[in-house]
């Protein structure tokens, strides 16, 4: 199995959610992991469950709503751009209405993914 896992705004680009286009390549890796990366990656040490990734030739990639997820409560890709993630994400039937309330409600006190949820289906 795989350590690395492309996500964040390099997920964002793999599925064509909005106009974001990193300048390193965003992998999330688990919290033990310790090799220095190469200098066009970021990494984001955390845990991943099955459920959150899907298979690509080759590689592991963060699934939409966790894109979704990731991006908002990294607080680096515009709130517009977020905000046309979620419509693109909806729209494409990448994820459903209900699956991104849920998660957007879970978010806590971070209000960055309810927030364009609310403006990016109205």
């Amino acid at each position: 199995m795989p350590q690395a896992t492309v996500s964040h705004e390099s997920a964002l680009a793999l599925h064509e959610l909005c106009d974001v286009l990193p300048g390193k390549v965003h992998l999330t890796v688990p919290r033990t992991f310790r090799k220095q990366p190469p200098a066009n990656c970021r990494l984001h040490r955390g845990r991943l469950a099955p459920g959150d990734t899907s298979a690509r030739s080759g590689f592991r990639v963060t699934t939409p709503l966790r894109t979704l997820i990731d991006v908002a409560a990294e607080d680096t890709v515009p709130a517009e751009q977020l905000e046309l993630a979620v419509r693109e994400a909806v729209d494409k039937g990448m994820v459903t209405l209900r699956r991104i309330k849920d998660a957007a409600q879970q978010a806590g006190p971070d209000r960055r993914l309810r927030d364009a949820v609310e403006k990016a289906l109205r």
